[in-house]
């Protein structure tokens, strides 16, 4: 049952959730020798099929590094449970083989050397083993602002979309998911969230790709989100938190009736340089003197609220 994967994976292989349960906390043993004085951990990272091995370095054993692996197949055989995994940060660059013998909440995974699984019957094959325990799992403790999870008309629940970065965002049950391309990129768990009189600040857990830490999320209800530094402080007090990035969320697909029609120019120029709302009720055109001509359609930031705000969806015309 067992398979030698050496040339027989294809690179866009279709990723699977991986059977073992992190976060976990583990000592390892390799040919170098046995790191027992350091715990190493497993995460989860944003994405749901990839993990991320830390190992830390032992005087005895000081060569080991953090690396992520993305689960690829699994399979039960002779009473384990086995899985094979794209090793690395960079997808198709190494293979490698696991098996897990497992009691309650702790138990051992051993590791194959390469990418052959041929080997690798029992425990005892593996050239690396790991002794885990499971560790407390992050759960939310709160929630994220209502009107960003509100419903639309039809009963959905409301996608949001980065004006900086593009990203698909949906915020549910305590989660906030950041998505690009269906792939997960981010991750906030609510862990505890403060009202302020122009702010929500907001204690939250965070997975970015791989990186796992805390962070202070300051939500205003224009729907700008500035974000604290990720540190390893599960403590800090968000409250007066040192801004380290900032961005907007405007509702995805939705569209709004241009707040101004009108042709606008500009003393500088000849020709009328904006137009608002003059083919479509909700369309906006940027032009220059040379081309390209600019398009674009008016959207509001949030659809629940006491005041709507309008940003422009802009993009290059032929």
């Amino acid at each position: 049952l067992l398979v030698d994967f050496t040339g027989t994976v294809p690179e866009e292989a279709t990723a699977i959730q991986c059977p073992i349960e992190a976060p976990l906390n583990f000592t390892y043993h390799t040919s170098a020798g046995t790191c027992s004085s350091r715990i190493s951990s497993i995460t989860r990272c944003a994405e749901w099929t990839r993990l991320s091995f830390r190992y830390q370095a032992c005087p005895e054993n000081p060569t080991k590094e953090a690396s992520g692996m993305e689960c690829i197949a699994s399979w039960q055989s002779l009473g384990h449970t086995f899985f094979a995994a794209r090793v690395g940060n960079r997808r198709g660059e190494s293979y490698r083989c696991f098996i897990v013998d497992q009691s309650g909440t702790s138990g051992r995974i051993g590791i194959s050397a390469d990418a052959s699984c041929q080997e690798l019957t029992h425990i005892g094959a593996a050239t690396t083993t790991l002794n885990y325990k499971q560790d407390h799992k992050v759960h939310p403790l709160c929630d994220f602002p209502d009107y960003m999870h509100a419903m639309g008309r039809a009963r959905h629940r409301q996608t949001w979309e980065s004006i900086v970065t593009g990203r698909r965002n949906v915020i549910q049950d305590g989660s906030w998911v950041s998505s690009y391309k269906l792939r997960n990129d981010t991750v906030w768990t609510c862990l505890e969230s403060r009202r302020h009189e122009h702010f929500t600040a907001i204690r939250a857990h965070v997975r970015r790709g791989c990186q796992t830490g805390y962070q202070c999320v300051q939500v205003c209800k224009e729907s700008l989100v500035n974000f604290g530094q990720i540190s390893l402080n599960e403590y800090e007090d968000c409250s007066e938190m040192v801004v380290d990035t900032r961005d907007t969320l405007v509702v995805q697909g939705a569209q709004e009736e241009c707040p101004l029609r009108g042709r606008y120019t500009s003393a500088a120029c000849q020709h009328p340089l904006l137009f608002l709302g003059c083919n479509k009720p909700d369309e906006i055109q940027i032009a220059t003197e040379c081309n390209p001509v600019w398009k674009g359609s008016c959207r509001p930031k949030y659809l629940y609220g006491e005041r709507k705000e309008i940003h422009k969806n802009a993009k290059e015309l032929p």
